[in-house]
């Protein structure tokens, strides 16, 4: 299960769990956010859009404020002497995604959701599956080599006969 959700004017595709940097939040490390502009949800194969998802709700955990990398500008207009270096960092929020909530139902996840005894009856299987032995390769007969030419070649000159 993901869901595209939208947060300082840009799209991120997010699972539970998933850390992401996202434009500044005004929030203090470890406070729990809600991110309600949810326009997509893709569960168990079933896409969800626009109005159905209009109560979707995702919860994201704080975990930290950072900065990125400093991105430098420099201005130069020629025959002026003029040239001017600035640079910029952009500030950005850490989160941590803990859940995704549509109409009020926490969503288990599709990895919660396969009990043990389903992914060991799967592991059972795979291992019984028996792969037969490939055929010996035969080698291939080797080429009887190319006979040599020994002549010299005319390198382009005309005779003078």
């Amino acid at each position: 299960m993901y869901v595209i959700v939208k947060t300082g004017g840009k799209q991120y595709r997010v699972q539970e769990n998933d850390t992401l940097l996202i434009d500044k939040i005004n929030a203090e490390p470890g406070k729990t956010v809600n991110l309600a502009d949810v326009l997509f949800v893709e569960q168990n194969g079933e896409v969800f859009v626009k109005d159905s998802v209009k109560d979707a709700v995702v919860k994201a955990k704080v975990i930290e404020q950072v900065r990125g990398k400093k991105v430098l500008v420099f201005k130069y207009q020629k025959r002026k002497r003029h040239r001017k270096l600035t640079g910029h960092r952009q500030d950005y929020t850490k989160i941590q995604i803990e859940s995704i909530i549509i109409k009020g139902k926490k969503t288990v996840s599709d990895s919660a959701k396969a009990s043990p005894d389903k992914q060991a009856k799967e592991a059972a299987k795979a291992a019984k599956k028996e792969t037969k032995p490939k055929a010996k390769a035969v080698p291939k007969k080797a080429k009887p080599a190319a006979k040599a030419n020994n002549k010299k070649s005319d390198s382009g000159r005309k005779s003078s006969s």
